[in-house]
């Protein structure tokens, strides 16, 4: 998996952890400086992956009610083949 795709998917993976999360949150758990997860975050915004609520002068950002569920339907078949 590119270095990209691998930085999607733990950022997905943390959203949906803990169901919202800012820029400066998601950088420190991630040890990424914070460009490079605003980019990621505006790549999935485009795509409608994840959505933003401003509050004050933080952002959060949040997985979609429209991709929520496909997310959760992938991961819980992952769960299912490794433990096969």
């Amino acid at each position: 998996m590119t270095i990209m795709l691998r930085s999607l998917a733990r950022i997905l993976l943390l959203l949906n952890k803990e169901k919202r999360l800012c820029v400066c949150d998601l950088a420190e758990i991630l040890s990424m400086k914070i460009p490079a997860i605003s980019q990621h975050l505006r790549k999935m915004k485009d795509a409608q992956i994840v959505k933003s609520n401003r509050e004050g002068t933080v952002i959060y950002y949040k997985i979609s009610s429209e991709f929520e569920t496909e997310f959760n339907i992938i991961i819980n078949a992952k769960c299912e083949v490794e433990n096969i």
